[in-house]
């Protein structure tokens, strides 16, 4: 959609902020990496920033689920897993991106996102994350 917007003239990529929550903070933090070019901000709420420490810290539900997206365990699907993985693209992001994120979530828990957010303090982006 906003590629559309930007080729139309409607809007330009540095006024474009992109959020969501939870898959739509996974599709948020996944498209400020994959497509750089395209914003000027992003705000995920509650997150997935990686898929194996999703797989790795969250119940036994989320886990089935993960499983069956991908076909199997991240130790028999790596590619997979990190392909998805918003955590991959870091290098990429150039906006700044503001995380929401519940300590005792398990359904999208905290470490893959504190891990996403170390990132990207090492590679001197951007970056804020509200407990």
């Amino acid at each position: 959609m906003s590629v559309w917007l930007i080729q139309a003239g409607l809007s330009r990529p540095d006024l474009i902020l992109l959020t969501g929550g939870s898959y739509g903070g996974y599709l948020t933090l996944q498209a400020l990496g994959k497509r750089p070019d395209l914003w000027a901000g992003g705000i995920a709420e509650a997150p997935i920033a990686g898929w194996r420490g999703l797989y790795e810290d969250t119940s036994d539900t989320m886990i089935a689920w993960a499983v069956a997206l991908f076909g199997g365990k991240p130790g028999e699907k790596p590619e997979q897993y990190a392909a998805s993985s918003a955590i991959t693209y870091v290098e990429n992001v150039r906006a700044p991106v503001v995380i929401i994120q519940g300590r005792n979530d398990t359904r999208t828990p905290p470490r893959p996102v504190e891990e996403y957010a170390e990132r990207m303090k090492a590679l001197n982006k951007n970056v804020e994350v509200h407990w």
